[in-house]
């Protein structure tokens, strides 16, 4: 058993070295070489190499823990390659670490998936609630990471009717499509990034003002509240809040990355690093993960269609 735990975090160890290698690699490329480009630049490099040398490794040392002790035990150890790429990153490759990488989280998310989530099982460091029951909590205020997902918006006729009991008068509906679908018209709106870029985001908008006022005041301002049950305005330098916002909606703060949800997907090695096991032939793989790879052929492919294309970064 005990050779089981130490091949698993020589598992851990190896993997780390591999995804700091072939980041370091990656973004240390010039700046003209990009797409199939990088592709064929990449593999001469030496530091990439090296990556691929320890993931090879880092496969070896997971077959051997699991020969030498069960998944139960080898799953486990094999977390801490995170705590591996957080120390490589600092020591090593002389990054910054964010706090939210070694603090605590709120989730704040919708009430099914905030039981969702509770019923899969989370960290202690990790605490969800809903939108609608967190306003004016200050529980959360010395939190690492906000992670936002989702929002609130209830449809165009429970706001119209809201709507006219606050202002005490009659206000314009949305009329519905020849379907018989009562829906937001869709405006543009603007991300603004702290580089000073702006980007263009499609919204929901009621024509009404008055009713525009109550779906705002719903939605984005949800957001806001969500957003500030981590009490940036309160932080400094010495203990940041970081927020990431998963959804669509533009809300009035300066942002500092914006991305979609396509690119930050992890690809199918990725999903099998985080499920603890890498099998070494393409068959097994397909045998462990049929949810991912419905043959030996498709494990192949795909996996060589991720090795194309090393800008793809899981989130």
């Amino acid at each position: 058993m005990l050779l089981a735990v130490v091949f698993a975090l020589a598992a851990a160890l190896a993997n780390a070295v591999n995804l700091m290698t072939q980041h370091k690699a990656s973004i240390s490329a010039p700046t003209r070489v990009k797409g199939w480009r990088l592709a064929l630049y990449l593999p001469r490099q030496p530091l990439w190499l090296l990556g691929v040398a320890a993931a090879i490794g880092s496969f070896v040392f997971q077959a051997l823990a699991l020969h030498n002790g069960p998944m139960s035990v080898v799953q486990p150890v094999l977390v801490t390659e995170l705590v591996f790429v957080l120390v490589l990153r600092r020591v090593w490759i002389r990054q910054d670490v964010a706090a939210a990488a070694w603090g605590s989280v709120l989730v704040v998310c919708q009430l099914g998936l905030e039981a969702a989530l509770i019923d899969v099982g989370l960290p202690d460091s990790v605490r969800v609630a809903h939108f609608n029951d967190i306003s004016g909590q200050n529980a959360w205020h010395d939190v690492a990471l906000v992670i936002v997902i989702g929002r609130t918006e209830p449809s165009p006729r429970t706001v119209e009717r809201t709507a006219r009991a606050l202002f005490g008068a009659d206000v314009q509906e949305i009329e519905a499509d020849a379907r018989g679908a009562v829906r937001y018209p869709q405006t543009t709106r603007g991300i603004r990034v702290r580089d000073g870029r702006g980007i263009a985001v499609e919204g929901p908008y009621h024509p009404d003002p008055r009713v525009e006022a109550v779906r705002w005041a719903i939605c984005e301002a949800g957001l806001v509240q969500a957003i500030g049950r981590g009490r940036g305005v309160n932080r400094t330098a010495g203990n940041p809040l970081q927020v990431d916002i998963l959804t669509n909606v533009v809300v009035p703060i300066e942002v500092d990355e914006v991305t979609t949800w396509d690119r930050i997907q992890p690809g199918a090695a990725q999903v099998m690093r985080a499920a603890g096991a890498v099998p070494l032939g393409y068959a097994d793989m397909a045998a462990a993960y049929p949810d991912l790879f419905p043959s030996a052929d498709a494990a192949r492919m795909t996996l060589t269609r991720e090795a194309k294309n090393p800008e793809q970064t899981p989130i």
